[in-house]
């Protein structure tokens, strides 16, 4: 049960503390170096840049003020399963839109297999058809 408690904390405090507030030494702290990745366009594994350059290249700078909304997260064994939302203003020329502050929000279900309370892979899944509706979307806001 310790366990279970303490992979939480650590899939809770890399949410907050390197997600919303891009602290990389959260990130080097709890990504082991042979983390794999299992999210990408071709459907291969990548590895732990890959994973840092989502976030800290291309997340980032496309949302300001962005927040991480947990709405379930369950763990059982290694594994620990997040039901979220990235939430944010979307703020570069991504927008077709004149304004280029739309809120956007990015629903995701990711599972995270840690090993002695460090990530050592992950398989997201975003809804990319909703997210590139958002960015086009003209004067209507997503929440």
């Amino acid at each position: 049960m310790k366990t279970l408690e303490k992979n939480k904390e650590v899939v809770m405090r890399f949410q907050k503390a390197f997600i919303e507030e891009g602290d990389d030494q959260v990130f080097d702290e709890i990504v082991d170096p042979g983390f794999l990745y299992h999210y990408s366009a071709h459907g291969n594994a990548e590895g732990r840049e890959a994973y840092r350059n989502f976030f800290q290249g291309t997340l980032r700078p496309a949302i300001s003020d962005l927040t991480v909304h947990v709405y379930d997260l369950v763990a059982e064994g290694d594994m620990v399963a997040l039901h979220k939302s990235y939430h944010g203003l979307l703020t570069n020329e991504t927008s077709e839109t004149e304004d280029w502050h739309d809120t956007i929000e990015i629903v995701v279900m990711e599972m995270i297999r840690l090993k002695d309370g460090k990530f050592v892979e992950s398989w997201a899944v975003m809804d990319s058809q909703d997210i590139a509706w958002q960015a086009i979307e003209e004067d209507e806001h997503v929440y």
